[in-house]
């Protein structure tokens, strides 16, 4: 005998359903879907979290979509809990006729009108149950009976009931064609006189399914009616976008049921084809193999028709197995999808963002050394510039004087055309131009060399790079970048060293020579000169060479630098070297903000990772849940 008792549906529903799909009591089939609900909550608040647009979604093209939006939508769809195969189509196409053959008995009744506001969904379950629920999914009423007979009786009843609170009929009895949670649903059908509230009921239920089967009435004027399948598709096609996130356009099957009215062999190989061809056109990504014939009020009497049942019936197993437990399977499917592609790009951007910020450490703690290593030279230049004047003279006097008695320093002398070519009467004015060029040319050649030289030993590299780098008097240079010749640019625009030393010693009693017109630079006797041949000329001019001591030479090369160098070797530790100090404080200040900068960044992805890598591990220990 039916009873009938006022149950909420976790005791009804959610029990049957852990039965169904085999999960322990350990945990409910409801507790994982609310498990994975949290998930999606989540990865709302992970997206929303500070730098996950700029450094993890602007960066990763398959994450353009993942937006509040969409999991909020796939957080509303983990929570139902039924992958649905929707049965629809036309008035009267056999729909209810088809289902019956599916389940084994005639439980839904084969005339229901398109008035009818009811959605029936079958369910397996161990016991014969039917459960009337309103909108909210609500349950009103429960029945439950001995067989399948006294429970189809009151299908019938129901069904043709105008119910206003009564939206749903879940038939629940032993099934083999569907297991778990996978449910058959038979909706109202549509006709061109249908009331609009049975065709939102229709289309409203459509977002819920996992597969849907059309079945159309070939008989029906003409054969497919092409406007009202083309509605339902369009707004399948509509609802796939936006809400049916596990929905596979391949789990379509196109039933043409009544195949038995087509009497002519002939006729109705054209009108399959036919067919075949309106259908992919509809539904683009129909696999062909999908489209099927069926007689299903005939299916019983003969063999041809019951061939193309088990077609059908072969065809919606293999769908329905594939959806089984597709809900569940499909989100863990994208959320292990979307956190892995999270975590690996939230990896790299922290490993990446960790190297910019150890480059910059480094970039950093190199300017303090030079700040502190150009304190160190500032005071070490100001101490040492005696003894850095003392050894650039050492230096200079030195090499000088082996280059006036370098075989070069006297080919550059008697190869000179100019002396060559001179006469008795030009010979002391042309030698001693020639000695100027060439001790001028010695020194444009030579003492930036031996400055730097000298500055390397007394003050280390460092200063010379300095001296090197730094245009310090730009304004008065002969040559860009040429630090030394700015300091004796003044000093070289007359004289060579060998003319000073020659004026000089012309002018000096104390040395013996005598003033006169004849007499050469240290004493070099020009009246021997006049008479004599290139050797001798050679040789007079090497004996008198001996007389420039490197002493004297040393004196002159003091004139002319000492004060000057003084000067701007007092001007590179006063002003040069500070200005350039506060470059680096400034740069090192700049640095230090880029440096705070970076290590927000890398805290940043640093959290983002580990919001991932948590959720991850979340998912995985739901998975566990569930396999146990």
């Amino acid at each position: 005998m039916a009873t009938s008792e006022n149950e909420s549906p976790e005791n009804s529903n959610d029990v049957d359903r852990n039965l169904q799909l085999g999960i322990s009591n350990a945990v409910s089939f409801g507790e994982v879907q609310e498990k994975v609900a949290d998930v999606y909550t989540e990865v709302i608040n992970l997206i929303s979290m500070p730098g996950f647009d700029t450094y993890i979604k602007g960066k990763e093209d398959n994450l353009h979509d993942v937006d509040k939006k969409s999991l909020d939508m796939r957080r509303n769809d983990i929570k139902k809990t039924d992958c649905p195969i929707v049965i629809t189509g036309e008035t009267s196409s056999g729909k209810s006729t088809m289902i019956n053959l599916l389940i084994g008995g005639k439980v839904l009744p084969t005339k229901i009108t398109a008035s009818t506001t009811k959605l029936c969904r079958i369910r397996n379950n161990k016991a014969y149950t039917i459960l009337s629920r309103n909108k909210k999914e609500e349950i009103l009423q429960t029945w439950r009976f001995e067989d399948l007979n006294k429970m189809s009786k009151k299908v019938k009843v129901l069904a043709s009931t105008k119910d206003s609170g009564s939206l749903y009929l879940d038939i629940m009895m032993p099934l083999s064609i569907v297991q778990g949670n996978v449910i058959i649903v038979d909706t109202p059908g549509i006709s061109d006189e249908e009331q609009e509230n049975v065709a939102s009921i229709m289309m409203d239920y459509l977002k819920n399914a996992l597969a849907v089967v059309f079945v159309a009435n070939v008989a029906n004027a003409g054969g497919i009616q092409s406007d009202r399948l083309c509605r339902i598709t369009t707004k399948l096609r509509s609802l796939m976008e936006k809400e049916m996130c596990c929905f596979n356009a391949e789990d379509t099957i196109f039933v043409l049921n009544k195949w038995d009215t087509i009497e002519d062999d002939e006729e109705k190989d054209e009108f399959f084809e036919s067919a075949k061809t309106k259908l992919c056109t509809l539904w683009k990504e129909i696999d062909e193999k999908h489209i099927l014939k069926l007689a299903a009020v005939k299916t019983p009497k003969t063999e041809e028709y019951k061939a193309m049942f088990d077609d059908f019936e072969k065809i919606l197993r293999k769908v329905i197995a594939k959806n089984e437990n597709k809900r569940t399977k499909s989100h863990f499917e994208y959320l292990n999808l979307i956190l892995g592609r999270c975590h690996k790009h939230a990896l790299s951007q922290l490993q990446r963002a960790k190297t910019e910020e150890e480059e910059i450490e480094k970039t950093l703690e190199s300017l303090h050394t030079e700040i502190k290593q150009l304190d160190l030279l500032v005071q070490k230049a100001q101490d040492g510039i005696p003894n850095l004047i003392t050894r650039f003279l050492d230096l200079t006097s030195d090499e000088f004087d082996k280059y006036l008695r370098s075989d070069d320093f006297q080919k550059a002398i008697f190869e000179n055309e100019d002396i060559k070519a001179c006469t008795r009467l030009t010979v002391k004015k042309r030698l001693f131009s020639c000695f100027e060029k060439t001790t001028m040319e010695w020194e444009r050649n030579n003492i930036e060399r031996i400055f730097l030289k000298a500055i390397e030993k007394e003050l280390g590299n460092t200063c010379a790079a300095y001296c090197k780098t730094l245009d310090i008097l730009k304004d008065i240079m002969d040559a860009p970048g040429a630090w030394i010749s700015t300091i004796i640019a003044g000093l070289l625009l007359s004289l060579g060293v060998i003319g000073t030393v020659a004026r000089g010693l012309i002018m000096t009693p104390v040395l013996g020579f005598g003033v006169t017109a004849v007499t050469f630079v240290a004493g070099y006797d020009w009246r021997q000169l006049i008479t004599s041949h290139e050797q001798t000329l050679k040789t007079s001019f090497q004996d008198k060479l001996k007389v420039l001591s490197k002493q004297e030479t040393r004196k002159i090369f003091k004139e002319r630098y000492e004060v000057a160098i003084t000067k701007k070797m007092k001007t590179l530790t006063k002003d040069t070297l500070p200005e350039k100090k506060n470059e680096l404080e400034k740069k090192t200040n700049s640095t230090m903000k880029n440096l705070i900068s970076q290590q927000k960044v890398v805290s940043i992805l640093h959290e983002i990772h580990h919001a991932v890598s948590e959720l991850i591990k979340t998912l995985n220990s739901i998975k566990c849940l569930q396999l146990h």
